[in-house]
C-alpha cells in the first residue's frame, strides 16, 4: 500500500512518528502539524511516554491511524512497526515522507558533508524575509524561533536539507541541488569514496534537477556537476586575496571582525554587496556563499539576501554560544566529524 503522502491526504490525517524526539522527526512533526494532521509521538528513549508522547509500545495504540513515519534509526523487527504492518498501516521512513510531501513544490534540496543544516536554515531565512516563505525541512531548530520544519500554503519553493546516510536523498526529486563539500563519511554505510560519489551521482543526475550548485574549492562535487544534465549550473567560493577574483559565480571575501561579527564583500555577476554575519568562522561564510546563490536562483536580490542574512542568528549546536559562567565562554556545537571538529 502506498504512504498517503500528499499534502491533501495528510489533513486531518491521523499520523504515528517513530523516534520523534530525534531532531529530524521532530522537524516532520512541525511541518505535520502546519498541515493539519493529528500527530502521534513514540520515542524509545522515552519509553513511558511523556508531554505529548505515548508510552513505547503497541499497547498504546489504541485507535486507527493513516500513516507511520519512522526515523531511519527504529529498526524493521522494532515491536511498534511490527506491529504496524501487521495491521496494514502503510510506514514512510523520514525521507521518503520529505520526498513525498514537498514532491509539488519547486523543490530545493541542500546536500554535503558539512555544512547542511545551515545552509538550509540560511537559505529558509532569506526567502522568508524577501517573502518568497518557503515550506521547509531543517535537520535542527533555528535559535531566532526553536523552529525546523515549516509548512506554507502561499509559497511553491520548498528548501530541504538532504542527507546522505543510507543514500536517503534519493527519495527526493528535486528541481535544485545545492551540493556542499563532499568528504568521505558514514563508513558503515558507503564502503569507498565511489561508492559516496555514486550516490552523489545519482541525486544530481536526476531528470527533475534543473539547477545545480556547488563549491569550487570541492573536486568531487566539480567532478559530479560535470557529469550531470542540469540546465544551470552556478558555482561559489570564499576567497582570502586582497582582491576578489571572477572563480565563481558568488563570491565571499571577509574583510575584517567586529566582534563575533565577520564583514565580507560579495560579488555575484560583477554585482558588489557587503554582508555582515553574526556566525564565527570560515565555514559560516561558506554556507552563507552557498545560500546566496541559491536565493539569487529564486529570484532574489544579492542586496536584499546579504541584509536578510545579517539578521541570521544561526541554528542549535552549530557554535551555538550558550553563555559565559565565570567569564569561560561556553559553546555547543554538534561537530564529530574529523575536519569538522578540527
Amino acid at each position: 500500500m502506498s504512504p498517503p503522502l500528499s499534502p491533501g491526504e495528510l489533513y486531518s490525517a491521523d499520523v504515528l512518528l517513530l523516534g520523534s524526539r530525534g531532531a529530524g522527526m521532530t522537524a516532520v512533526g512541525e511541518i505535520l502539524e502546519d498541515l493539519g494532521s493529528h500527530v502521534l509521538r513514540m520515542d524509545a528513549a522515552a519509553a513511558d511516554g511523556g508531554p505529548d508522547e505515548l508510552p513505547y509500545s503497541p499497547a498504546s495504540i489504541t485507535r486507527p491511524f493513516s500513516l507511520c513515519v519512522y526515523s531511519p534509526a527504529v529498526s524493521k523487527r522494532d515491536p511498534v512497526r511490527l506491529f504496524v504492518r501487521e495491521h496494514g498501516v502503510p510506514e514512510a521512513a523520514l525521507p521518503e515522507f520529505l520526498g513525498g510531501v514537498f514532491e509539488q513544490h519547486q523543490f530545493t534540496a541542500v546536500a554535503g558533508t558539512h555544512g547542511k543544516s545551515t545552509t538550509a536554515a540560511m537559505l529558509t531565512w532569506v526567502l522568508q524575509e524577501t517573502g518568497n516563505g518557503p515550506a521547509s525541512y531543517v535537520g535542527a531548530p533555528r535559535i531566532a524561533d526553536g523552529r525546523s520544519g515549516l509548512w506554507s500554503s502561499n509559497s511553491r519553493i520548498a528548501v530541504v536539507e538532504g542527507c546522505e546516510y543510507h543514500s536517503g536523498f534519493l527519495h527526493f526529486k528535486p528541481n535544485m541541488v545545492v551540493l556542499n563539500g563532499i568528504e568521505r563519511d558514514h563508513l558503515d554505510w558507503f564502503s569507498s569514496e565511489n561508492d559516496e560519489d555514486a550516490a552523489y551521482s545519482t541525486l544530481c543526475q536526476q531528470t527533475s534537477v534543473e539547477t545545480l550548485i556547488t563549491s569550487t574549492a570541492c573536486p568531487r562535487g566539480q567532478k559530479i556537476a560535470s557529469e550531470a544534465e542540469a540546465n544551470v549550473r552556478r558555482t561559489w567560493s570564499v576567497q582570502s586575496g586582497a582582491n576578489l577574483n571572477a572563480s565563481a559565480d558568488v563570491m565571499i571575501r571577509p574583510l575584517r571582525k567586529q566582534g563575533a561579527t565577520t564583514v565580507a564583500e560579495v560579488n555575484a555577476g560583477g554585482v558588489p554587496a557587503n554582508l555582515s554575519l553574526v556566525l564565527p568562522g570560515r565555514h559560516n561564510l561558506q554556507n552563507a556563499a552557498a545560500a546566496i546563490t541559491a536565493a539569487i536562483e529564486h529570484g532574489v536580490l544579492l542586496a536584499d539576501a546579504c541584509e536578510a542574512l545579517s539578521r541570521f542568528q544561526g541554528i542549535e549546536r552549530r557554535l551555538e554560544v550558550r553563555g559565559e559562567p565565570g567569564g569561560l565562554l561556553l559553546i555547543d556545537d554538534y561537530a564529530h566529524h574529523p575536519t569538522a571538529v578540527r
